[in-house]
């Protein structure tokens, strides 16, 4: 049996964990790097009978992991890229598969998770983030879950819509992606929007993004460097990020969010209009490595000692 004290359950492409490897390496901590989309290339068991997890690597070495002190799960909710216009039926079919033995190592129920599977499948769903982002004091934006334009945003010059779900797919060459985007509600009509529903917000502008990363009991708090109209995501090219000191009220509320959804950590995204604070969402596998530089590498470190330091129950 190996001795593996942190196990990281994420894909090849996951550069974050990369920087997490190494600081695991040079602390001589134990690890081992569970990549679900590369699985195929070994046989792997999850033995039910002794909650073990044993590997068989192409070069006939093998490995059993049983009992580890921390997992960090950083599987998407969503597969990316999952359009059929890449991926055979077949394809598509493992994926899924890979995805789900994934979530089936919770039965390491005593190990430390960041964040255990059910809470980040529950904390991805924005109407109940939301609510739990209301019910500790953060200020949310006027919110509905619809088919068709309530009466309510009728008077507003823009309503933001987003995606109820994430999701990203591969189509013609290019990436698909649902990003916020502000429409008049006379571009809002029933045939426009009864296909599925939608997320439909009172459209904050003009604002400062401000993204806060929760690790445990830290904040680490970067806001864009100009005032915003839109999604910043679809302005990446001219906007930067840079370290900004978040008044203590509002960085409390930002760990008790996580805390109530379960999680050690999240990518929370707020909205400052002046010194007034909106909670938009969070992301329990949001992206962090983006901004490590400006924090001189101190999330990735927090990150690391939640895991180090943690204990099998």
């Amino acid at each position: 049996m190996d001795a593996v004290r942190v196990l990281l359950v994420t894909n090849s492409r996951d550069f974050a964990v990369d920087g997490l490897v190494k600081r695991l390496q040079t602390r001589g901590v134990s690890y081992a790097r569970l990549d679900l989309d590369l699985l195929f290339s070994e046989h792997v068991l999850l033995d039910l009978q002794d909650t073990s997890l044993v590997r068989v690597f192409p070069s006939g070495t093998s490995q059993r992991i049983r009992s580890p002190s921390a997992i960090l799960y950083r599987a998407p909710t969503h597969l990316r890229e999952s359009s059929g216009h890449r991926y055979a039926p077949e394809q598509l079919l493992q994926r899924h598969q890979w995805a789900a033995f994934g979530r089936a190592l919770s039965v390491f129920g005593d190990s430390y998770w960041m964040n255990a599977p059910a809470a980040t499948y529950a904390a991805e769903c924005k109407p109940f983030q939301l609510s739990v982002a209301a019910s500790v004091g953060l200020r949310i934006p006027r919110t509905a879950v619809c088919n068709f334009l309530p009466d309510f945003f009728e008077g507003s010059e823009r309503v933001a819509v987003k995606a109820l779900d994430s999701f990203l797919l591969r189509h013609g060459g290019g990436d698909l992606f649902f990003y916020t985007q502000g429409f008049s509600p006379s571009e809002l009509t029933l045939e426009a929007c009864q296909d599925m529903p939608l997320v439909m917000q009172d459209y904050i502008t003009p604002k400062t993004d401000v993204r806060v990363t929760v690790v445990g009991n830290e904040c680490f708090a970067a806001e864009t460097a100009s005032v915003i109209d839109g999604d910043w995501r679809l302005k990446r090219a001219h906007e930067f990020f840079r370290p900004t000191k978040l008044p203590a009220a509002i960085e409390t509320m930002c760990i008790t969010v996580a805390k109530r959804l379960g999680l050690v950590y999240g990518a929370i995204d707020l909205a400052r209009v002046d010194a007034t604070y909106y909670f938009l969402e969070i992301n329990p596998t949001g992206e962090w490595a983006w901004l490590d530089d400006a924090f001189e590498g101190r999330i990735s470190t927090a990150i690391v000692e939640q895991l180090v330091s943690a204990r099998v129950a």
